[in-house]
Order: C-alpha cells, then sequence, then structure tokens
C-alpha cells in the first residue's frame, strides 16, 4: 500500500476513535416493527423442502428488548453464543448480555477497549467482530474457540466526512455457506441498515432493503449497516411478493428469505423474528463459538489492531513463564498490515504454521500445520496437551501477523471527545519478530521505522490456553 494511502488510513482510524469509538455498527436502534406472534400463521406456509429452522430443531433462546440501549452487537453475541453451544453440546449455557458487555467494555480493564464513562457500557454501541478482542480472553468462565469473519474490507476511493479514505466491504460466504454455518455453527450474526425496507404483509413481517439490489456481488460502503441481529434459519420458497408488493414496491428477483431474530422484544415483527429477502441489502459478519474447557488463557494483547509483514511469511511469537499444562493456542488469521476500522480483508492466505518451543525459541516441543476456510479468531488444539514451565508459541503466519499496534500516546487527545478509549501496553521479553534470521523483541522502537509501521507494534495476538 502506498504511503500515502497507509497514512489516510491510519488518521481514519483515530478519527473512528474521536468521534465514534472505532464502532462500526451503532447499535442503539431496533428494527420496531409491532405485529403478530411466531405461531400464528400466515397465508404463507413453510414446506420440508429448502426450509429449515433452528427453532423447529430446538435450538432457541429467549426473545429480549434491548429498548433504547445501544447494545444489539451484544445481544446478537449472546444468541450466537448460546445457540452454538446448543448444537454442539446438546444443551444452554448462561451467558448474558452484561457478561458480554462487561468483558468487552469494563472501566476497570487495564489494557484492551474500554468505556472512558462507567455506566456508558450499554449505550456507546459497538461491533461483533470487534468484541472478539475481549472475549478471546475469556468472559464467564468461557473463552472463544471459532469466530470466522464472513465479509471482507477493502479500501475505497471516496472519502467519509473526516477527509478519510472510505473502507467497503463484501461478503466471502457464500448462500449455501451461510446455511451451512446456522445448522453446524449456530446463529449467524447479520449487520442490516435499521428501519429500511420493513413492511407487514400476508401475516408476516418482511424486510427487503434494495439498495444494492442490481449489483451481483453488493459492496457495501463502511457505515451502512447500524443494526445486529441473528440469522438462525432460511426459506428458499418464501415468496418475493411478500416484501411488498401490495404497496407499491418492486419485489425482489427471486423467491427465498433468512429468518432474523431481532432484540425489540416479543412485540416486533413476528413474535421478535422477521423474514429477510435473500436479496436485501445485509452483510453476514460472523458466528461465535465457545468452550468451558480452559482452565485460564495467558496472553498479553487486549486486542488486535493491525498485523505486521516481512514478506510472504512473518514469523512472530510470544515467551511464557508459568507452569501448567498447554492445551492448545489461539490467534487471529488474517489481519490486515494496516489501521483500519474493520481489520480483516485482503488475505489471500490462512495459513499458519504453530511450534511449541523452549523459551529461547530453540527446541521445538510441538508443531501444527492449519488452513482455515475464513479469516478470523481460532483455537487450535495441540494433539497432546504438554506440560510446560517457561516455554514459547512461535507462529509463522503467511500474510501478516496480529499485533495491538495502536500507540496509546497517539490516543491522549482522543481521550477527551470519545466515549471509548483502546489501552495498550507492552514489556521487553514478551513478544517478538523474527527478522533477517534474527530475533527481535517488539518493543525495539527502530522496528517502527525498519517495517515501515505506522505506530509501535505492541504484543502479538498469540494466547497460551491451558487446561
Amino acid at each position: 500500500m502506498r504511503g500515502e494511502d497507509r497514512t489516510n488510513r491510519a488518521r481514519r482510524f483515530r478519527w473512528g476513535l474521536k468521534k465514534t469509538g472505532i464502532i462500526a455498527v451503532c447499535a442503539s436502534m431496533s428494527l420496531g416493527i409491532y405485529g403478530c406472534d411466531l405461531g400464528k400463521k400466515g397465508e404463507y406456509v413453510h414446506g420440508k423442502k429448502g426450509y429449515y429452522s433452528q427453532l423447529d430443531n430446538g435450538i432457541k433462546t429467549e426473545v429480549r428488548n434491548q429498548g433504547a440501549q445501544g447494545n444489539c452487537w451484544a445481544q446478537s453475541m449472546v444468541d450466537a453464543i448460546r445457540t452454538s453451544y446448543q448444537i454442539k453440546n446438546g444443551k444452554d449455557i448462561s451467558i448474558t448480555v452484561d457478561d458480554i458487555v462487561k468483558t468487552h467494555y469494563s472501566p476497570d480493564k487495564t489494557e484492551g477497549m474500554r468505556v472512558v464513562n462507567a455506566g456508558q457500557e450499554n449505550n456507546v454501541g459497538g461491533d461483533p467482530v470487534l468484541a472478539i478482542w475481549s472475549l478471546s480472553n475469556g468472559c464467564n468462565g468461557y473463552t472463544v474457540v471459532k469466530s470466522p469473519v464472513l465479509f471482507e474490507s477493502r479500501p475505497g476511493t471516496a472519502q467519509d466526512k473526516f477527509g478519510a479514505d472510505m473502507d467497503y466491504s463484501y461478503d466471502l460466504a457464500s448462500r449455501d455457506e451461510i446455511k451451512n454455518l446456522i445448522r453446524t455453527e449456530g446463529g449467524v450474526i447479520a449487520l442490516l441498515n435499521a428501519a429500511t425496507g420493513y413492511v407487514q404483509t400476508h401475516g408476516y413481517f418482511t424486510i427487503y432493503d434494495d439498495k444494492f439490489a442490481s449489483e451481483e456481488q453488493p459492496v457495501y460502503p463502511d457505515g451502512y449497516f447500524g443494526h445486529a441481529a441473528i440469522v438462525v434459519g432460511w426459506d428458499d420458497n418464501f415468496p418475493k411478493d411478500y416484501f411488498g408488493a401490495e404497496y407499491g414496491r418492486t419485489p425482489p428477483k427471486g423467491d427465498g428469505a433468512w429468518l432474523l431474530k431481532d432484540s425489540a422484544g416479543e412485540k416486533a415483527g413476528n413474535g421478535g423474528y422477521y423474514w429477510v429477502s435473500y436479496y436485501s441489502a445485509i452483510r453476514f459478519a460472523t458466528t461465535i463459538s465457545v468452550s468451558d474447557k480452559y482452565k485460564e488463557v495467558l496472553h498479553y494483547d487486549g486486542g488486535s489492531a493491525m498485523g505486521i509483514k516481512t514478506g510472504n511469511e512473518t514469523c512472530v511469537a510470544n515467551v511464557f513463564h508459568h507452569k501448567g499444562q498447554l492445551a492448545a493456542v489461539g490467534t487471529y488469521i488474517g489481519v490486515e498490515p494496516s489501521l483500519t476500522q474493520h481489520n480483516f480483508g485482503l488475505c489471500d492466505n490462512t495459513r499458519c504454521v504453530i511450534s511449541i518451543r523452549d523459551a529461547e525459541m530453540k527446541e521445538e516441543y510441538a508443531r501444527k500445520d492449519c488452513t482455515f476456510d475464513y479469516e478470523g479468531y481460532y483455537v487450535i488444539e495441540l494433539d497432546t496437551p504438554l506440560d510446560v514451565e517457561d516455554f514459547s508459541i512461535v507462529i509463522t503466519y503467511y500474510g501478516a501477523a496480529p499485533v495491538e499496534g495502536v500507540d496509546p500516546a497517539k490516543l491522549k487527545e482522543a481521550e477527551k471527545v470519545s466515549s471509548i478509549e483502546y489501552i495498550t501496553s507492552s514489556e521487553e521479553g514478551q513478544s517478538f519478530l523474527l527478522l533477517n534470521g534474527q530475533w527481535r523483541d517488539l518493543t525495539d522502537p527502530s522496528l517502527v521505522e525498519e517495517l515501515t509501521l505506522e505506530c509501535p507494534p505492541n504484543n502479538c495476538c498469540i494466547k497460551a490456553l491451558m487446561s
């Protein structure tokens, strides 16, 4: 990327902190159309072919009402986590919206993302993909083990109201892939433009936002979507005329719809649910799987804002001094080598090689070679847990390596006007980069110039999960 472009995108990240708290989903809005119960049948009856609903298969969470709070991002995350756990473990778990919000935004946190003023945690908005930064370090006894990113960001040529280049995004997963994720991984968090294209028709409440209907593969400008909800089913045969035809609207070009659960209470929509046309503007974001099998998560990072890259391969390491049994390694795949609002995108290779070594990063104890279907956050289990005390986790990424990448000194001014701040810190002897055959400590200030970075890298985003 050209130096000028890198500067613009770095500026955009900092402006985002000042003006919006790096939040893409403002999330204070819900769909807010009130109507009948989901159990009451409309004129159309769903058939067996081309139809699936988690509710019909016993996968269900209660319908909640976020009210005036801006926490739909956390509402959708709770549903994604709980539906995933039900599918994979045959039972529900106790994890709440308050758990998610506190883990991500608590003003008591010494590192990572937090609110500046206590009591505003539910009102500042949020983003499910960015909230994984916090949940991957543990939440109410659970830790995220898988959260694929289902869209890709790309730089645009237009400028936002702050004068910085506007990012765009497009979906990575096909319709069939989204269906498979709903069946096997849980509800899929989706982003919508709140209050666009909603109608009551034939006993149903439906959504068809035709803003990008003419595009074969829609490319959405950053900031278009302002609301997060969860997709829990689909119907390939849901009539296209049920999206406002009787009101004079041009129907979608084909039948089919997603079953969407919102967070506006049971009086909204069909008992809290809506049918969203396959051809409506909607961006699928992620699924979230968690586990309670790990006793603790060792880490130095509070998030991941950018990547560092040394070529086609980038090798980094974290050194830990902790006695116990290492069971798995957690990290991000596909982080961009720049500061962006969404830090995933433009990744051509989702492979990484994990090596467990001694604290000097020489003797190897175990090795895993992994490739993933999507970018995102993943926990990789070792074939056999290892008894460790002083050890390192060395990862070779076939692209950029994830680091915190925000200089706290540059955010001092932002703290005065932003409702959210992102705090990072690093110490010598924690995180390292293999550069020209030599291990370099990431606290070395000369690395910023050598790697033409936008800011100090701080720590690597590598986590040791202990059993």
